[in-house]
């Protein structure tokens, strides 16, 4: 591995050094036994500050890192990949049995074409046409609120009905979803109802 390499190469300069140190103490001083003595007490001395002093140091360099991760300035590991195919599907909506009742398919899928086409115009919008491919490249994914929007708009016109929401019914839950999104003109009829339904839900 590349960073085993880079971590022994400092180590194999040291080793070397450490050697010709040695041998250089030894055949200069080897007359003056207690010249030599001395020396080799303080490069013992040396190298024991020097480990512990590293040991301190990567202490302290470890200890900070996990403190920025910690803290959320600094990223952690990156979550190991995963294909599209194989990423979880999010808790969906449960259509007619979701609590506050349920609103047809059909009906909700007009209105958000409905609330688009009103939006055609505007370049910061996207065509249900277009959502709804990048729905299925999976750069959204299928179950996400905008992936549903556009597939109901477009089962309402009778497009893409292997697509999407397979539920006759939408939840008025999800309705008011859609309005808080504006996927559906939060005015209309029909978010006055979702929001009517969320408020009795609620006492």
């Amino acid at each position: 591995m590349a960073w085993l390499n880079w971590w022994l190469a400092p180590v194999a300069v040291a080793a070397v050094l450490a050697v010709a140190t040695a041998i250089y103490i030894r055949g200069r001083w080897r007359r003056a036994p207690v010249a030599l003595n001395a020396m080799k007490v303080v490069a013992g001395v040396y190298l024991l500050c020097g480990f512990l002093s590293g040991i301190w140091v990567f202490h302290l360099t470890t200890a900070r890192s996990e403190s920025k991760i910690e803290n959320g300035t600094m990223p952690g590991p990156p979550p190991s990949a995963q294909p599209i195919g194989t990423l979880p599907t999010p808790s969906g909506y449960t259509g007619a049995s979701a609590t506050g009742g349920s609103v047809p398919a059909l009906e909700v899928g007009k209105a958000i074409a409905a609330t688009y086409a009103a939006h055609s115009g505007d370049p910061s919008w996207t065509s249900t046409e277009a959502l709804a491919k990048n729905c299925d490249q999976g750069m959204l994914h299928p179950d996400s609120l905008p992936c549903r929007g556009a597939y109901l708009a477009l089962h309402s016109s009778g497009s893409e009905l292997d697509r999407g929401p397979q539920d006759g019914a939408v939840s008025l839950s999800e309705v008011a979803d859609f309005c808080d999104n504006q996927v559906i003109d939060s005015g209309s009829a029909l978010c006055l109802r979702a929001y009517a339904a969320q408020k009795a839900a609620a006492k």
